[in-house]
């Protein structure tokens, strides 16, 4: 499985998938919510095929939001949210300054 920074276009392709998801999202929609924000938008795959994708924002200095992800009903169970969350938090960690106390 590859885990890499996606775009909002696969994001929104992923979502489609998703039954759960009562209000389903656009490109124009999750730009919005993310616009003027420090943002790490990642998806996962496999063999070409995207099976997930997790979506976090900087809110400041020292806090980072977990906002919206997801996985294709094709991929549960494999661990998929796991990986994308442990990579954000990685992720986060490595960009958020630290403190002396």
């Amino acid at each position: 499985m590859l885990i890499r920074e996606g775009t909002l276009e696969e994001v929104v392709s992923i979502v489609e998938l998703i039954d759960e998801f009562a209000q389903k999202e656009s490109v124009a929609s999750l730009q919005a919510r993310l616009e003027g924000k420090k943002h790490l938008t990642l998806v996962a795959e496999n063999d070409g095929k995207l099976l997930g994708f997790k979506i976090g924002y900087q809110v400041d200095d020292a806090n980072f939001y977990s906002w919206f992800g997801g996985v294709s009903p094709l991929a549960r169970k494999q661990g998929v949210a796991q990986i994308l969350m442990e990579y954000q938090e990685h992720w986060q960690s490595s960009r958020l300054p630290t403190h002396n106390r």
